[in-house]
């Protein structure tokens, strides 16, 4: 997805949807670790990873490991309407290939 996006110079990944594809992706996350892969500015991120919290899209836990920090979870229930809506969309994170590759993979199935 994000050569797509350098070769056309648009965004079609907004934060929002960065961060819950990454939590659907990866199970659980802290904050560092995911932004350290956002193409977003920290301000962007962090006011976007609240926000995802105080409206219920993922849970924040702090981390028993290291109590200065959260994990960060996708709630079911957002996992259960992307699973409903989508199918699994994990393939959106796979750096083995683009959106375009799964595409016609899928094309060739049917």
């Amino acid at each position: 997805m994000r050569s797509i996006e350098d070769s056309i110079r648009c965004k079609f990944i907004t934060c929002d949807c960065e961060i819950i594809l990454h939590l659907y992706y990866n199970q659980s996350s802290s904050a560092g670790d995911m932004f350290e892969t956002s193409k977003h500015s920290s301000t962007s991120f962090y006011g976007t990873l609240k926000r995802l919290a105080i409206t219920g899209a993922i849970t924040a836990e702090t981390d028993p490991n290291d109590k200065r920090s959260n994990i960060y979870r996708l709630k079911d229930t957002v996992r259960e309407r992307i699973d409903a809506c989508c199918g699994s969309i994990a393939f959106l994170l796979d750096d083995g290939g683009s959106l375009m590759d799964h595409a016609d993979e899928e094309a060739d199935e049917a």
